[in-house]
């Protein structure tokens, strides 16, 4: 059984620590808007998120990708 949901993970510079975010996106599209309705966690280092990432899709059979631009890859 597979989903085309993904986990995003997110970094933006101007928060604190530069944390990272992970969002789940439902791809019924490629806009994907990050919000606090999609975001799961926040974390203060990448390696937090994957890991958390990772056990993530273990569970809920969800794969995650990379946001760029305007795209959900």
């Amino acid at each position: 059984m597979s989903s085309n949901n993904q986990l995003i993970i997110l970094r933006n510079k101007e928060w604190k620590n530069n944390q990272f975010e992970v969002h789940l996106h439902y791809c019924v599209d490629n806009n994907f808007i990050p919000s606090e309705e999609t975001k799961l966690k926040r974390f203060s280092t990448l390696q937090e998120a994957i890991r958390f990432a990772n056990e993530y899709c273990r569970e809920e059979m969800v794969e995650y990708g990379v946001h760029v631009g305007e795209s959900c890859l």
